[in-house]
């Protein structure tokens, strides 16, 4: 398998400690990011979509005249 060596700064040890990752490891990293981020536009996508059907006649009624 191949390994990845990642350098990683840390307050205990050196000023660099190499940390390796193999495939199953770095393919599991992916695919948690992957899926934080989908759940992430999800959020984002479902929120703007609400703040546009359902909260806009909520907070701006139709029957306010404008002030233009």
């Amino acid at each position: 398998m191949k390994s990845t060596t990642l350098p990683v700064s840390s307050t205990d040890g050196p000023a660099s400690t190499p940390i390796s990752f193999d495939a199953a490891q770095t393919r599991k990293i992916v695919i948690a990011a992957y899926i934080g981020t989908a759940l992430e536009w999800y959020d984002f996508f479902l929120f703007g979509t609400v703040a546009a059907i359902v909260f806009a006649p909520l907070f701006f009624p139709g029957d306010v005249p404008p002030f233009l």
